[in-house]
């Protein structure tokens, strides 16, 4: 019996070990598993991480290399100069930044001035001791010692030595030259007319109190042709004889009063269907009607107006919600802060004027709108009917107001095309040039 279970004891102690060995040699390859598995795991993450380092480097040489002057948005220009009835096409022009300039070299014979100056200040130098001072590198020039603003930087070349100017220079700082521009597409031409009479600067004293007097050079409105539908019977109020009449400035330091209610509102024939009709003054209405008729020959047929004329008690009943409801959150100057940057104070409502429309083809007005096709058609074309993007994305601390890709105001097309070309605000337009206000 003895020998019998010391043999059965033996034989347990060897299971016992071989389990044990098996079971050791289980978990040595489990570990391995793990082991690798992790390493794999770190290689991955190694290689995505360098990936993207490489997609990175890419990107910021292709940036950094491309020629985005070859972009598809990129303008093409024609310069030519009319004299005695004769044109002749200027070819030595430069394009920058996506805007027609000359150098002053190529004009100082016809306008009688010498250049003298440096690489940071050019200065045309009449015979009758006026001077014209270029600042580079800047849009300001200052004519007889007052400051002109041109809307774009004036730059010195170094391959010929040469200043280039904004060929919009041209605009009233001269008698006897008008100016004349024909667009088309993205074609822009630039026609400059020497007349006989005698090339006199304009600032020789103070500059004019309305340095855009239309008198004073010729913008020619885009030919019909350009639009798809007929709007023949809208051209009187797309662009109209006088502008001054709707370049007016509205804002907190330039309010409505109370009691103004316009005298010429009519109906919106493109008002919301699930609101009352809305109404804007007789020549707004009629301008963004074309536009709506354009806007729809061009396939975009699911925008209406959502809001136009307000009075002075609606826009204060807007307003006051408005500022109740922050109310819950904040304390009354936040509130009242969030709420003026989202509606205007009672009286510094441009749609109190009768002039703007909101319009969208969303469910309620949103910065939204920004992403659909058709507001950046409503950008590119809204000036050729007469309105501008009252508050762009990027003026909000000079507008006090948010951007809103929904609100369209009427100022007529000689100015909604400076305006909007220019890429400022309706505030710095008016301040720089000093009409409507």
């Amino acid at each position: 019996m003895s020998a019998r279970r010391n043999n059965y004891e033996n034989e347990y102690n060897e299971r016992d070990k071989a389990f044990m060995e098996l079971n050791k040699r289980k978990m040595a390859k489990e570990k391995k598993r793990r082991k690798a598995a992790a390493m794999l795991k770190f290689m991955q993450a190694f290689v995505l991480a360098l990936f993207g380092v490489v997609l990175f480097a890419a990107v910021m040489v292709f940036a950094l290399s491309r020629d985005f002057s070859k972009s598809p948005d990129k303008l093409n220009f024609t310069l030519s100069t009319l004299i005695d009835g004769k044109k002749h096409a200027v070819n030595d022009f430069s394009v920058y930044e996506n805007e027609c300039y000359f150098s002053l070299g190529d004009f100082s014979q016809q306008l009688g001035y010498k250049i003298v100056g440096d690489v940071n200040v050019m200065t045309a130098a009449f015979d009758n001791g006026d001077k014209v001072r270029f600042n580079i590198g800047t849009d300001i020039v200052e004519i007889n010692g007052n400051k002109k603003f041109l809307g774009h930087n004036i730059y010195f070349s170094a391959k010929d030595a040469n200043v280039y100017v904004p060929v919009e220079f041209f605009e009233n700082t001269f008698d006897g030259i008008v100016l004349n521009i024909s667009k088309n597409g993205k074609k822009i031409d630039y026609t400059i007319e020497f007349s006989n009479e005698e090339k006199i600067l304009k600032s020789t004293g103070n500059l004019p109190t309305n340095p855009l007097d239309k008198s004073l050079y010729v913008l020619q409105a885009s030919p019909e042709s350009d639009f798809l539908a007929d709007l023949s019977a809208y051209e009187m109020y797309m662009n109209p004889e006088d502008s001054e009449e709707y370049i007016r400035l509205i804002n907190t330091a330039h309010p409505l009063g109370a009691d103004y209610v316009p005298g010429d509102l009519c109906g919106v024939v493109d008002t919301r269907n699930d609101r009352a009709q809305q109404k804007m003054r007789e020549y707004a209405a009629k301008a963004l009607e074309a536009m709506f008729i354009e806007m729809r020959a061009n396939g975009y047929t699911d925008v209406s107006v959502t809001s136009a004329y307000r009075s002075y008690d609606y826009q204060s009943q807007l307003f006051n919600n408005s500022l109740n409801s922050f109310r819950q959150y904040y304390d009354y100057n936040t509130a009242y802060a969030k709420t003026a940057a989202q509606i205007a104070i009672p009286g510094t409502s441009e749609h109190q004027s009768g002039l703007c429309a909101d319009l969208h083809n969303l469910p309620a007005a949103s910065q939204q709108f920004e992403s659909k096709d058709v507001y950046k058609w409503l950008v590119s074309h809204c000036a050729d009917f007469g309105f501008i993007l009252r508050y762009p994305k990027d003026k909000s601390d000079i507008t006090g107001i948010i951007f809103e890709p929904w609100h369209y105001r009427y100022v007529g097309r000689y100015y909604a095309q400076k305006i909007m070309k220019s890429g400022l605000c309706l505030e710095e337009f008016c301040e720089q040039n000093g009409v409507g206000i």
